[in-house]
């Protein structure tokens, strides 16, 4: 089991934060995740939304030597063993992990999976692939989806990619690779993609991803694709006379749910059962915050109304806020947030049900 040690090291941004302020290898002004400005002023919603599986972490980043925030990028329950893949931070390079257990409250490291060896084409920016999506196929294949920063360019548009293994340490082969890409020029999406969210949808699948556009990076709102195969993807689209030239359409855009989103919503986590679909996302207020996990419901995929807050971050008292999350295939009922550490110099995992 990983145990908790007492000391936080050099405060370090997670991934999906870093990313903004250009410290993944690419400029402040690609920034692809939102992030409230710190200047502001928060706007806390008082009612704790959600229920927590335990009072305490089921992880605390800085149990992991040299290390202060872990953000979880993908989780699946499969075989009785839950699975959760992200990137832990601290003073040096950020480490790509697997952890997993038995019950989701305790966990064990498994082997590091080398993102790094994968061989995209186009080549990726540091920190490299960064997987957000996790499916096992019918015939026990294991397939990963992710995000990252295209290399060379600046500011670095960010790319969806694809890859298989025969099991959840791999090893990882690009298949095909770079699935799906920016936008051109000022569309919605032509900063790139990000925090995508893969399900299987009757005899194909279905993708919610991020998006950001050059003029604004950090404005971000929420775009989807569908695909026969999982390998070529088709983004929605939604023809208007306005619009007839656009190769794509948003699908949840800010203020969806009023001021839980009013300022940005990204990171979404699909899902699909018998009523239809369903959308977990981060949204923030104009301003500081606070971030707020919201849920859309839609019958077809296509047109999405609020089903309101999920969790908020009174859910998580003596924390700084909820920074990011992934919902557990397999076990649709829960999810691993990360919440910042009261003072924000570290990050915790908890197990939660929104």
């Amino acid at each position: 089991m990983i145990r908790s040690r007492p000391a936080a090291l050099t405060a370090l941004l997670t991934l999906l934060l870093a990313a903004c302020s250009g410290t993944a290898g690419v400029s402040s002004e690609s920034a692809a995740t939102p992030v409230p400005s710190a200047a502001a002023t928060r706007h806390p919603y008082p009612d704790a939304t959600g229920t927590l599986a335990s009072a305490e972490p089921i992880l605390r980043a800085t149990a992991i030597e040299d290390m202060q925030f872990f953000n979880p990028g993908a989780a699946i329950l499969h075989d009785g063993t839950y699975h959760v893949y992200g990137f832990a931070f601290g003073d040096g390079q950020p480490r790509a992990m697997h952890l997993t257990s038995t019950d989701a409250l305790e966990w064990e490291p498994a082997a590091d999976p080398d993102w790094t060896t994968i061989a995209l084409d186009p080549a990726l920016a540091q920190p490299g692939p960064i997987p957000t999506s996790v499916l096992v196929e019918p015939d026990g294949t294991w397939v990963v989806y992710g995000w990252g920063f295209l290399d060379g360019t600046n500011p670095a548009p960010t790319v969806a990619w694809r890859a298989t293994g025969p099991g959840p340490d791999g090893p990882w082969t690009a298949d095909p690779g770079i699935i799906l890409s920016a936008g051109d020029g000022d569309a919605w999406d032509g900063q790139g993609l990000f925090a995508l969210s893969v399900v299987t949808d009757g005899d194909g699948y279905r993708m919610t991803y991020s998006a950001s556009s050059r003029l604004f990076p950090n404005h971000g709102e929420i775009g989807m694709a569908t695909s026969p195969d999982g390998v070529t993807w088709t983004k929605f689209d939604r023809p208007t006379a306005a619009r007839e030239l656009a190769e794509s359409d948003p699908i949840v855009q800010e203020a969806l749910c009023g001021d839980y989103d009013a300022g940005a919503v990204f990171q979404p986590q699909l899902s699909r059962d018998a009523s239809g679909y369903r959308l977990l996302y981060s949204g923030f207020t104009v301003g500081a915050g606070p971030t707020t996990i919201v849920r859309a419901v839609s019958p077809d995929g296509d047109t999405w109304t609020c089903g309101g807050a999920a969790v908020t971050e009174a859910l998580f008292p003596g924390t700084d806020g909820i920074n990011g999350f992934t919902l557990i295939r397999g076990d649709e009922a829960h999810l691993i947030v990360e919440a910042l550490d009261a003072g924000g110099d570290s990050s915790s995992l908890w197990l939660v049900t929104p």
